[in-house]
């Protein structure tokens, strides 16, 4: 399970990936800040968008922490769309768990890459 915490482009682009970038595989990944655009790109106006990390992570599954309502727009809808382009899906084919739509949510890590998720319903 990978937790991006509230990390943003420029740290994954400048010292993240730089110093891990063969050990960033992982099952789950916490996604950063809420959903935020800022783990992809921080001055959409000059930079180009930063995804080339999600293919190296390679997530099952992404989840994504975020109040029912905020006013900063969080889940960004750029960024679920790389969420879920980049995510391959459980078993049962669902690639983002959102504790807006899902409720609390606990996740068990089986080991050699199992896990297993239940939710209360929002």
């Amino acid at each position: 399970m990978l937790l991006a915490g509230d990390t943003s482009v420029t740290v994954w682009r400048d010292y993240i990936i730089p110093e891990n970038i063969n050990t960033l595989k992982s099952t789950i990944l916490f996604v950063s800040h809420h959903g935020s655009f800022s783990f992809f790109n921080e001055n959409k106006d000059t930079d180009e968008d930063y995804i080339g990390r999600l293919a190296e992570i390679k997530p099952t599954a992404t989840i994504i922490s975020v109040g029912a309502t905020n006013p900063h727009g969080h889940p960004n809808e750029s960024a679920l769309l790389y969420y879920e382009n980049y995510s391959s899906g459980a078993d049962n084919g669902q690639k983002i768990f959102r504790t807006d739509q899902h409720g609390n949510m606990k996740l068990e890590l089986r080991g050699q890459g199992a896990w297993w998720i239940n939710w209360n319903q929002v």
